[in-house]
């Protein structure tokens, strides 16, 4: 890595962040197996699997979503049509 790639990914107290790289040679793991990668956690929450399907049958999520209609008895209007947007008093300047 050249210098100055190396320098964009340097903290404001001037040391190196331990990231997780995965290698394309088959020879070393990207991390060994008793180390924890926290971007390797982050990205997994990511790409969680869908749920699997245990009883045969396709899982249906149902919303139902009433929505109250104007014509309803507890429907009613805060303010008349005719009101116009008010401000806070102002004091009176002594």
């Amino acid at each position: 890595m050249a210098t100055l790639d190396v320098a964009a990914y340097v903290l404001p107290d001037g040391t190196l962040p331990e990231l997780c790289v995965s290698t394309d040679d088959g020879e070393v793991p990207h991390h060994g197996a008793a180390t924890i990668c926290e971007a390797c956690l982050i990205a997994s929450s990511a790409m969680l699997p869908t749920p699997v399907d245990v009883v045969g049958r396709r899982i249906v999520i149902a919303l139902d979503m009433s929505v109250p209609s104007l014509s309803d008895k507890g429907y009613r209007r805060l303010f008349a049509p005719n009101t116009a947007p008010r401000a806070p008093p102002v004091p009176n300047s002594v």
